[in-house]
């Protein structure tokens, strides 16, 4: 007779159980009747990308739709040319249906191109302001090296040392229907019909002032020119007429920005007074400040207009960030980094695209465009720009985004 341990005993009942076990975990468990498979929806921004799951080509592009997953941790690569490749990890549990919405980044070596004072003809990195003329050609007001013409090709450099210009710092210009330039500087103010300039200053005419922050034209050819210290003074050619705080409804004698309307409306732009507009028709001020309206800031510092004839003003907190506003002509639309994605304490320039995008530059926090309600912004972390500090943008008729950053910027997104 075979005596068998107690021990082994066990050992020998438990071999049947185990190699059920063994030979049950040889396949994927299967899915038991009722449990559901999960689904992810991949979007991104711009569509196209290609879908790499799991590190296996889907050979699918977004918007897409990968269905049949199983609970798990998965892997999810997006490429596309002329974009950085983008992954991303998520967790999917049972029964599940999510969306995932991707913003592809641009490789900066396909979008942006960049001329400074080290790798062109451009004599200065500093640019407040750049005009798109008729043609095509750039003009740049640079902050002590003059008025630059960039064709694409050719620089062109007009300063103290080969023209009449007043002054090298160039402070605001404009080119007016007839090709001629007018310049805003420390100096005085400057016109250059044909290469030929004429000069206003204290010295040879009443001007009263020889500080001349910015300066635009209306519908009859008036020049409007907003001093530093001494008021708004309109030019028709030959005579000069002051609007002060003693003599007119200003605010300030200050002045940072000035934009006319088809109407000859003149809208001013106050150094802490908030924004001031002056009907010509009817000698009329009317003053948009905290107390009269819901403007946000009083110091303004740039205003245009864009294609729907609304006025879209920059500001420079007093004591924080303000942002920009859409002025419909009675109330201020206020896009502050407290309620949007704005950023940016000092607003430098303000233009419109063609596609209606209202693009903004920052002294301190880089370029952003308004599409549909949301913020989009380029800083040296995210994009080719140059410098965080931009101080001057024009777009082109292609949609071309020409920007004053550590040099001149040429950027060909945000289309």
């Amino acid at each position: 007779m075979i005596s068998i341990s107690p021990r082994l005993l066990r050992i020998y009942l438990l071999i049947p159980f185990a190699v059920f076990f063994l030979s049950g975990c040889e396949e994927e468990p299967p899915v038991l009747p009722g449990l559901k498979f999960s689904s992810i929806t991949v979007v991104s921004e711009p569509a196209g990308a290609a879908v790499i799951f799991n590190n296996k080509n889907t050979g699918k592009v977004t918007p897409t739709v990968i269905e049949g997953l199983e609970p798990g941790f998965y892997k999810i690569d997006l490429k596309l040319g002329k974009y950085i490749d983008t992954t991303f990890y998520t967790l999917v549990a049972r029964d599940q249906q999510d969306t995932m919405l991707l913003a592809m980044r641009e490789n900066p070596s396909d979008w942006w191109q960049n001329w400074n004072s080290s790798n062109s003809p451009l004599p200065m990195n500093t640019i407040n302001k750049i005009i798109i003329d008729p043609r095509g050609d750039k003009w740049l007001a640079t902050n002590g090296k003059g008025l630059v013409k960039f064709d694409g090709q050719a620089w062109t450099i007009i300063d103290r040392s080969n023209s009449g210009i007043p002054d090298n710092y160039i402070l605001d210009f404009l080119v007016d229907r007839n090709g001629r330039i007018w310049v805003a500087t420390p100096e005085g103010f400057g016109r250059s019909d044909n290469g030929v300039w004429t000069v206003y200053n204290r010295q040879n005419s009443n001007l009263p002032d020889n500080y001349i922050n910015c300066l635009d034209l209306d519908g009859w050819g008036n020049v409007w020119i907003g001093t530093y210290s001494a008021g708004l003074v309109k030019f028709d050619g030959a005579t000069f007429k002051v609007y002060n705080t003693g003599n007119s409804g200003i605010p300030s004698n200050r002045i940072n920005a000035i934009k006319t309307d088809d109407n000859g409306n003149v809208y001013i732009g106050t150094h802490g007074e908030g924004l001031a507009l002056y009907s010509p028709s009817t000698d009329g001020w009317v003053v948009y400040n905290q107390v009269t309206s819901n403007i946000p800031g009083m110091i303004v510092n740039r205003i245009t207009v864009d294609q729907k004839n609304d006025f879209w003003v920059g500001f420079t907190g007093s004591t924080g960030p303000v942002g920009v506003s859409m002025f419909n002509r009675k109330v201020f639309t206020n896009y502050t980094p407290a309620n949007s994605g704005f950023a940016g304490s000092l607003v430098t320039a303000i233009a419109n695209a063609p596609d209606g995008k209202i693009w903004v530059t920052t002294a301190d926090a880089g370029v952003s465009y308004l599409n549909n309600g949301r913020w989009t912004r380029y800083t040296t972390a995210n994009s080719g720009i140059k410098d965080n500090s931009a101080l001057s943008i024009a777009i082109d008729r292609d949609g071309n985004k020409w920007i004053g950053a550590g040099g001149l910027n040429l950027y060909v997104g945000g289309k």
